[in-house]
Order: C-alpha cells, then structure tokens, then sequence
C-alpha cells in the first residue's frame, strides 16, 4: 500500500462518458460515521475480525469518533442492534461481524440464513448499507484463515464495502436530488449527504 493511504485511491464518481453517468463509491472514509455490530461468541475470531476493520476504517481516513462498536452474545442478537443503529440515522453504513462454526447439526445454516435475510430487511428499509460481516466456516481452520491478519480478512472486506457504500449511497442521493432539484432535507435518508 502506498504512503497515501486507501482514501487516495481513484474515484469514478460523476464519470460521464456518452451521456451515461457512472458513479463509484471511493474508499474515502473521512466524514462518514460507522456502527459496528460484533458477536462475543467465538470471540477468538471476532476480536480479529473487529480489529482489522476499525484498522482499515482509520487507514481510509475514518477518525476514532467515526466509529461506534457495541457487543453482543452471539451472532443471532446481531440484527437487533444493527436495526437500532439502522434507525438512529446517525450513521453512514453498520457493520456486523460475527464467527459461526458449522457444527454436526443444522444450526449454524439456520442462524447465517437468518441473520443475512435481517441484515438485508434492515438495509432496505432504513435505506442504509448493512454489511454482512458475518464469517461462516465449517472448521476452525478456516475460520482463522478468513479472520487471520493480513489483506484476506473478512474484516476489512466488511470495512472497504462499507466505505465504498457509504460514499455511494450519499453520491447518488446527491445526485437525486440535483437532478430533481429537491432540497436536501426532503430526501428519505441519512444526514450525512456531503
């Protein structure tokens, strides 16, 4: 990675190439806020998973006020508090992470099909990005592969997708509203339209 950092990188937002406008959330974080769902359960993996997002967040240009992470039992609790941030409107994008181990019986694949069909409900409604951060795995090999340290980790996948929505998100209701001329304050949404 470069000394600039990952908000540096190129954005295609606005791009207009014959007539067509293309917009491309940046990996800017800087003026954005994040809530951060994580379960305790599994909590070997998920302290890496966290880490390495509020890692990437503030390599992105997130300050440590952006961020906002509160803990839960298990990944099933996830939704609950993903909808309270969802409602609040005082952050750009929620993040839930979590660690779930196949085990011998149907239980994990009922909580991962729950939970993600939630974190979707959540996101249309509130109309906010919810990242599924959720890692699923049917080993402990596995699970340390994708929670391990380094560019393959879930965490900071959950981190660059939020960033990249957040951005995005606010980009095109920009947009909406420019080409709509509505003001701002009419648009079902965040505050954080920059």
């Amino acid at each position: 990675m470069s000394k600039k950092g990952l908000h540096e990188q190129i954005d295609f937002t606005g791009v207009d190439i014959d007539g067509i406008r293309f917009f491309s959330g940046s990996l800017n974080a800087m003026g954005f806020s994040y809530g951060i769902v994580v379960s305790r359960f599994n909590e070997v993996f998920t302290k890496a998973l966290l880490h390495n997002t509020i890692q990437t967040l503030l390599e992105s240009g997130a300050t440590r006020k952006d961020v906002t992470v509160v803990w839960v039992p298990g990944a099933y609790e996830i939704p609950l508090l993903v909808k309270q941030f969802a409602e609040q409107g005082r952050f750009s994008a929620v993040i839930a992470l979590g660690a779930v181990l196949q085990g011998e019986t149907p239980h994990a694949k009922l909580i991962n099909t729950t939970i993600a069909q939630a974190f979707s409900s959540i996101s249309q409604k509130e109309n906010i990005p919810v990242i599924d951060g959720v890692v699923t795995a049917y080993n402990e090999e596995q699970m340390q592969i994708r929670c391990s340290a380094d560019q393959k980790n879930r965490g900071r996948y959950a981190a660059l997708a939020a960033i990249e929505m957040a951005r995005v998100c606010a980009e095109v209701k920009r947009e909406v509203c420019w080409r709509h001329l509505l003001p701002l304050s009419r648009v079902k949404g965040r505050d954080d339209i920059r």
